[in-house]
Formats: structure tokens, sequence, C-alpha cells
């Protein structure tokens, strides 16, 4: 316990040293850092989800669209779990992936209509990626209150911007 915090710095040097290289342990790597969220020690799970912020901005929007299904794969209990601090750590930092999995590298004239373009399609990947976890949700037999107020509280992230405005571009 006394090297978690140098282990959860040494893993964010490694995904900033590394850029998207890291991804291909991203598998190993949420296994380890999500089994140490605990319920009874809310500050120890916050640098946990600090970690996985730090290490998801060093990732391009290809890298986060490639393998978003795998970070899914990863916070979708997270977002029915029963500490509500849980749930809105989940949701937040979910929800950064959300903002910068369809932003695109572009090469062009910088015109205002390939900027709305890109708006465009940042928008209809977020609303991808929502409707999978909706319907994955829908198909589960009861929905525990925990899940209804995760799922509530992402809808909410996604649409809530950094300075707690609604986002101009819808999400």
């Amino acid at each position: 316990t006394q090297a978690l915090n140098s282990i959860l710095e040494l893993i964010v040097t490694l995904s900033i040293d590394m850029r998207g290289e890291l991804i291909k342990y991203y598998d190993k790597l949420l296994t380890a850092l999500l089994s140490l969220l605990d319920q009874k020690e809310p500050e120890r799970t916050s640098n946990v989800f600090q970690t996985l912020v730090l290490m998801f901005r060093n990732l391009s929007g290809n890298d986060i669209r490639n393998n978003i299904s795998l970070i899914r794969k990863y916070y979708g209990p997270l977002f029915g779990n029963r500490a509500p601090f849980i749930r809105q750590f989940a949701c937040e930092s979910y929800c950064y992936l959300l903002r910068h999995m369809g932003l695109r590298s572009h090469q062009g004239n910088g015109t205002e209509s390939s900027a709305k373009r890109l708006s465009k399609e940042q928008l209809n990947e977020q609303i991808k990626e929502l409707t999978i976890i909706l319907k994955a949700v829908a198909r589960k037999p009861t929905i525990s209150d925990s899940m209804i107020l995760g799922i509530s509280s992402l809808l909410f992230e996604s649409i809530r911007g950094v300075s707690g405005q609604a986002r101009q571009h819808g999400l």
C-alpha cells in the first residue's frame, strides 16, 4: 500500500513515454488497476481513476476509437457499482474517452465546413458508443438502482462541459 502512489506515478510516466504503445497492455493494466478500487478507501480509488485518465490522455483519437470496446468491458460493471463515488469517477473518466474518441487528426485547409464535419463525426462516434452501452444495459433481465443511477450519470457527464456548461456540439 505504501508503494501504490509510486506505482501509479510510474504507470502514468510509462504511458507518457510509450504513448499509444502501452495500449496493447491495457487488458492487463485495467485488470490490475481496477482491482485496487476499494469502497472503503475513496482516496485510493480516486488516485486509481486519476491514473486511468492520465493514461487515456496519452492516447490518440484512433487509439481510443479502436480500443473502446476493451475499455468498455471493464467500465460497464463500474457504472452499476454500489458506491456512488466509484460510479461517478467511472462516468467522468469514461466521458473523457467519449469526448476524445472522435477526434481525428486531419490534414486540410482548416475551413469552417471541415471543422463542422469533424464535429459532426465526433458527435456520431459518441452517440454510437452511448447507444452500445444503453443497448447492453437494456438486454439485462433486471437493472439495479445503482446501474440506473450510473447510466444516468454517464449520460449527464457526456453532455456536461469541462466548465460545467453544456457542450456546444451536443456532447
